[in-house]
């Protein structure tokens, strides 16, 4: 579900979002095998199942008009990452069951996520009639705390920095360029432990450029 406010004047827009949370359910078939530490239970299947729920999330943003050519915009999201908990993968009676699971039916990954606020910061400057320039930045923390890492899932604060072009071809056609620079901050692990996941520590970071265009005509 979605709900949402919004306020217009000469002065000020200011908006509110609501997105409820929503579950997921995915079933397949497990199968034993050698590239399980299993090749006693090779080709031995398990239906198996796996519910999740993603998080709700609330937005309020605002946007000053400084100008007639002018606006900046500050928004505030904020994500109920604390609904991925876990996955609970949940198997049918069978042999391979049994050695998956102890004879229990259910292996349990605890993520414990927690919630977050991303903070989203724009400006833009109608510098003609026709043309439009934007420019932004984005701070999203991230949801892993450091006990919990796991790096097959990016658990790095990010900072993106982007900027934009907009241009009227006439009263009905635009089109908009936008580049954004995703800036992963170093992720120093040392709090992995255990046999299996002290590997996990040690320094995380990346880079990501992202290039987007797009073309509207209204009619």
């Amino acid at each position: 579900g979605n709900a949402a406010l919004m306020y217009q004047s000469d002065a000020f827009d200011l908006g509110l979002s609501y997105r409820s949370r929503v579950k997921l359910h995915t079933s397949g078939v497990a199968t034993g095998g050698s590239a399980l530490g299993f090749a006693a239970l090779n080709g031995v299947p398990a239906p198996v199942s796996v519910n999740l729920t993603t998080p709700d999330m609330a937005s309020v943003g605002i946007a000053f008009h400084l100008s007639d050519v002018s606006k900046i915009s500050l928004q505030a999201d904020w994500v109920n990452w604390k609904t991925f908990n876990e996955i609970r993968i949940i198997y049918a009676p069978s042999t391979l069951t049994t050695v998956l699971t102890s004879g229990s039916g259910v292996k349990t990954i605890p993520e414990n996520w927690k919630s977050t606020v991303a903070i989203r910061v724009g400006a833009e400057w109608k510098y003609n009639p026709q043309m439009r320039a934007r420019f932004g930045y984005v701070y999203d923390p991230t949801p892993i705390k450091d006990v919990d890492f796991n790096p097959g899932i990016p658990g790095n604060d990010r900072h993106i920095f982007s900027v934009g072009y907009g241009y009227d071809f006439n009263a009905n056609t635009t089109v908009d360029l936008a580049y954004a620079f995703v800036y992963f901050q170093k992720r120093h692990q040392t709090l992995s432990t255990g046999s299996t996941n002290i590997v996990r520590n040690g320094t995380y970071k990346a880079n990501v450029h992202i290039l987007t265009a797009s073309l509207a005509y209204s009619f």
